[in-house]
């Protein structure tokens, strides 16, 4: 983060989202030593806007792709609070109205002592997403305005964490095929965060 001090919003400075998030979709595969997160985002236009901006911070950036066409660093801006997109059209080869983000995210839930986003606290990975915690675990649309329904998919090793917790209701659960000391499980929220 730049500045450590929080930077007050004024009311007087609101502007209404430029796009919305319909749905999204997690996959946590945490280990010990980081965690790579997968969001499959999609989204809706309510601008016209050719610039997408997405909060984010913390993190490492692995891969891109808008409607499944990766994105090279070229086509986008990366600094310590943003990823931004401009282009959309070009990109995508058409009107921006409607398109699928998808992002993958390298973090370290043991380094983070700022205990919001995803962090370990002692044998437990926890998360703290309010008020802008989510931030730290992908680049997102992180403001109270843009509501989103959310699958999530969480992945570790099935001996040393057991229980698998998030939102909603589970879906679905299993052992990882290429790996069977990992397990995963699903959960579907029925109503928007």
């Amino acid at each position: 983060m730049k500045n450590a001090q929080a930077k007050t919003v004024y009311l007087k400075d609101y502007q209404p989202p430029a796009f919305t998030i319909q749905t999204t979709q997690l996959r946590f595969d945490l280990f010990e030593d980081y965690a790579i997160v997968e969001s499959t985002l999609e989204m809706q236009n309510l601008s016209g806007s050719d610039l997408l901006v997405l909060h984010g911070n913390n993190m490492q950036l692995e891969e891109l792709r808008l409607d499944e066409v990766s994105l090279e660093p070229t086509q986008y801006l990366l600094d310590d609070e943003q990823l931004s997109i401009p282009a959309l059209g070009d990109i995508l080869g058409r009107s921006p109205e409607s398109f699928t983000l998808y992002c993958r995210t390298r973090i370290e839930p043991q380094n983070n002592t700022a205990l919001e986003g995803l962090y370990k606290s002692k044998k437990m990975f926890c998360t703290q997403c309010e008020a802008e915690g989510f931030r730290r675990i992908t680049y997102y649309l992180d403001r109270p305005d843009v509501m989103s329904r959310f699958t999530t998919t969480i992945i570790s090793d099935a001996e040393r964490y057991p229980v698998l917790l998030s939102n909603g209701n589970r879906i679905a659960k299993g052992a990882v095929e290429s790996d069977p000391s990992r397990h995963w499980v699903s959960w579907e929220d029925p109503f928007m965060k």
